[in-house]
């Protein structure tokens, strides 16, 4: 198959599916599809000549080639490419493209129209509370998705929350990653009411490492893991082991040296001249 000379496909491929239709032409549908872009104007060209839609799109606008050019011009590329997907889209990797709540803003109409989607990622992408809530409104359109990734976003307490709460309606979501983020404990303490309020949610990993949390609400989330649900936190208990460990060692080693000044004293004191019978001379 050749490939578009208007941009840089770092791989595009296609499993299953014969690569050409009969009598010629384009492919109907390309099952896996990676893209990495490096100019804009080529990658706008790329998506009116070529034909989607695509299952599984993983899209990659490096920061070399990223410049000075407005992160509004690539959302409005992506939007373009995903709008022709959103009847057969499953999965969608968009790690790292530092689209911002704004961007994510953009997408959010069309992503409520990928109404397959199982696998969303949005890791590294500048994502904050404003964001996450636009992410939660999303979420009950897509009503196949099984995993979502937030991981290394700015997302704090109210967007947390807000995640967790829309649970109750995302009965199919059984992945949910949020490490490397800002939650906080106040964040934790939310996440954990929920949970223990609604332990019909079908949620099978929540992952929480790296959030500030704290080790009362750390506690509170490691009691809500059953044999249905994991949740990855810091492992606050190991830590302070560790320290209960040393702070024993030392003592034991304050205890040993007392013992010996002890023994030494009372080994001066059988040497001093007035222990002895003879006494003062």
């Amino acid at each position: 198959m050749c490939l578009p000379a208007v941009v840089c496909l770092c791989e595009l491929w296609r499993d299953g599916i014969n690569r050409s239709p009969v009598g010629g032409g384009r492919p109907n549908k390309m099952e896996n599809v990676q893209i990495v872009i490096n100019q804009l104007p080529l990658m706008t060209t790329w998506c009116r000549i070529t034909t989607l839609p695509a299952r599984k799109l993983h899209v990659l606008y490096p920061s070399d080639f990223r410049g000075d050019r407005s992160p509004e011009t690539f959302t409005g590329v992506l939007e373009g490419v995903l709008g022709q997907s959103t009847g057969s889209l499953t999965d969608l990797d968009l790690d790292s493209n530092c689209l911002g709540s704004d961007g994510v803003r953009r997408l959010a109409g069309v992503l409520s129209q990928c109404t397959l989607l199982r696998y969303l990622v949005l890791a590294a992408n500048d994502v904050d509370d404003d964001g996450a809530d636009i992410v939660t409104r999303v979420l009950p359109q897509c009503p196949a998705l099984k995993t979502l990734d937030l991981q290394i976003n700015d997302i704090g307490c109210h967007g947390a929350g807000s995640l967790v709460r829309v649970l109750v309606v995302c009965t199919a979501l059984t992945s949910l990653n949020l490490a490397y983020n800002d939650i906080r404990e106040s964040g934790a303490q939310i996440i954990a009411a929920v949970l223990g309020e609604c332990p019909k949610l079908k949620l099978k990993h929540l992952d929480l490492r790296d959030n500030n949390i704290g080790t009362v609400a750390n506690r509170r989330l490691s009691a809500c893991c059953t044999r249905k649900l994991d949740v990855f936190v810091d492992d606050f208990d190991s830590e302070e082991e560790d320290d209960d460990a040393e702070e024993d060692g030392d003592e034991e080693e304050e205890e040993d040296a007392a013992e010996e000044d002890d023994e030494e004293d009372d080994e001066e004191d059988e040497d001093w001249p007035g222990s002895s019978d003879a006494g003062w001379i």
